[in-house]
């Protein structure tokens, strides 16, 4: 049975007579260009790891077009929700895959969202998808690679990038700011670390010095928006920065928001 179809046999049986909120499930669109996965489900449990072995066979590896991963509840261990994507990485190259997005977090969650192994350590796992996947053209991540996402050949089909920081911003900004891998990147949003709870918590943040390095940046040239989210200053030096872009096609955006409970 060829892979795709029995990941579908396989979670099909795994269903409650009554479909649950937190039953494991995909959504498949094929088309003359490829096959495109909606994953919905728990990344701790079996049916994930179906996934990962059905996606980097050799058969469906070559026809993934696009791949999105998001669980039904606001579950965690240990107040982290983490995908370790290590499965998808063992197989087979993605010639054809253009988007690749890992859910992320939101205003009232309990349980943070990474890209991580059981440590939480990233890894250098989304540079090794990034060496894997050569046409990826939107990456969506709820945490931030480390600097082997950097390094290696030219990507020149990324054009949207979308981070967020997680537990540690790994030097991301800049990182990005030194790289020349991603000559045609035309959307850059960003959150930066956001734990505000922690006593030093500022001192976690990107330092202001990096913004500035990546505004001035040759890999930051062709960006034409850019949105921060919970920017690490305030509005006045947010101005200062982005006065380094003068140009009036290009865009600056500040998200910030702020949850916990008492």
């Amino acid at each position: 049975m060829p892979p795709l179809r029995a990941l579908q046999a396989k979670l099909a049986a795994n269903v409650r007579p009554n479909l649950g909120l937190d039953d494991a499930r995909i959504a498949v669109v094929e088309t003359h260009a490829g096959v495109a996965i909606e994953f919905y489900g728990s990344p701790f449990d079996e049916p994930f790891d179906w996934l990962c072995e059905a996606v980097s066979s050799d058969e469906l590896a070559a026809s993934i077009t696009e791949l999105k991963l998001r669980s039904p509840e606001d579950e965690g261990t240990n107040g982290t929700r983490c995908w370790d994507i290590e499965g998808l990485l063992r197989g087979s190259d993605f010639p054809r895959l253009r988007t690749f997005a890992v859910e992320r977090n939101v205003p009232g969650n309990h349980n943070r969202i990474i890209v991580g192994t059981g440590s939480n350590d990233e890894n250098g796992m989304l540079g090794r998808l990034l060496d894997k996947a050569p046409a990826l053209s939107m990456l969506e991540v709820p945490s931030a690679p480390n600097f082997a996402f950097f390094e290696g050949p030219l990507r020149p089909s990324l054009r949207h990038l979308n981070v967020d920081a997680g537990y540690s911003h790994q030097g991301f900004v800049r990182n990005l700011a030194s790289s020349s891998r991603f000559p045609a990147l035309s959307t850059l949003e960003y959150g930066d670390f956001a734990e505000d709870y922690l006593d030093d918590y500022p001192s976690q943040t990107t330092p202001l010095e990096d913004y500035e390095l990546l505004f001035r940046s040759e890999a930051f040239r062709n960006v034409r928006q850019f949105v921060l989210r919970n920017p690490p200053f305030d509005a006045s030096t947010a101005a200062v920065i982005r006065a380094i872009r003068s140009e009036r096609s290009f865009q600056m955006r500040l998200d910030k928001w702020s949850s916990r409970y008492i």
